[in-house]
């Protein structure tokens, strides 16, 4: 479903009573009201609920305090240093890689169906990644963006290309920002700059001080990147970001006692221009993919 963002509610709930006496909850939720994180959060507090807990403590702070601090930064000589990063790093921005696509176009007034494809990777697999990681000194994630990045530029045959990382942006100093509910989700642009050569771990080195400098510079979105970009005429042509990479490694919400995200059967996203949105996740079921 693709709600209208001026229509409230931006969600849905229906059960499913089952023969056996089990019931199945059907959540659908617009991530203009809550991210990942959010999400877990969300379902951590309405299962302890359920089961009889208490309701949570309202946060100290709220999602309109967060935007706040958000825009007052805005301007800031910090932010000005971040917006100069980019306007440099993202010089001569390459397109995403050119994936092949379906042949013939959804009918109007509807959207491309989503699918979500799992794979978890056994125990001693995990194992032996986190020691490819260690040995390289990376992180997890960059390990896996740059493997992510050679199976895109093999399959494309682009050797140069943009790829979107998201991330969770609860860098405000507020009180309580762990416990707010909200779409905090960022953007970050990360560019493959050419065919693999060399070893993985070089490849992964160099892809985690990508990220190490959007860390650095994050009060500057990719999204807002882009539109300095275009303002200042150095996009010289409509530019496609198809792939999206989003690591839920250690993210915000996934933290703690279990809720009802870990008990997820069945899930899917959907967001407008993104053919694929790769998604690491080892927190919910460990080895997951």
């Amino acid at each position: 479903k693709v709600y209208e963002p001026e229509q409230w509610p931006l969600f849905e709930v229906h059960v499913s009573l089952l023969p056996d006496g089990q019931d199945v909850v059907h959540l659908s939720l617009d991530e203009w009201v809550a991210d990942a994180g959010s999400m877990s959060l969300l379902l951590r507090h309405w299962r302890q609920m359920y089961e009889g807990g208490a309701p949570p403590p309202v946060p100290a702070s709220s999602y309109r305090d967060f935007v706040r601090a958000v825009r007052a930064a805005e301007g800031s000589e910090a932010h000005e240093r971040d917006l100069s990063y980019w306007m440099e790093q993202l010089r001569g921005l390459p397109p995403g890689p050119a994936l092949p696509r379906a042949a013939e176009r959804p009918a109007q007034g509807r959207c491309f169906e989503r699918v979500r494809l799992v794979d978890r990777l056994s125990p001693e697999q995990t194992r032996r990644l986190e020691a490819l990681a260690r040995e390289a000194r990376v992180s997890v994630t960059s390990l896996l963006l740059t493997v992510f990045a050679d199976f895109l530029g093999a399959t494309s045959g682009d050797e140069r290309f943009s790829l979107v990382l998201t991330m969770f942006n609860r860098t405000a100093a507020l009180p309580d920002i762990d416990a707010i509910i909200g779409p905090f989700v960022s953007t970050s642009i990360f560019v493959r700059e050419g065919r693999a050569q060399g070893p993985l771990a070089e490849r992964a080195g160099a892809a985690q001080q990508q990220l190490f400098g959007a860390l650095d510079h994050a009060s500057v979105s990719g999204i807002r990147a882009l539109r300095a970009l275009k303002g200042a005429g150095r996009l010289s042509r409509p530019l496609a970001l198809p792939v999206v990479f989003t690591s839920m490694l250690h993210s915000v919400g996934k933290q703690g006692e279990e809720g009802w995200f870990e008990a997820q059967r069945y899930g899917v996203t959907q967001t407008p221009q993104v053919l694929l949105d790769h998604q690491p996740d080892g927190e919910r079921r460990p080895g997951l993919l």
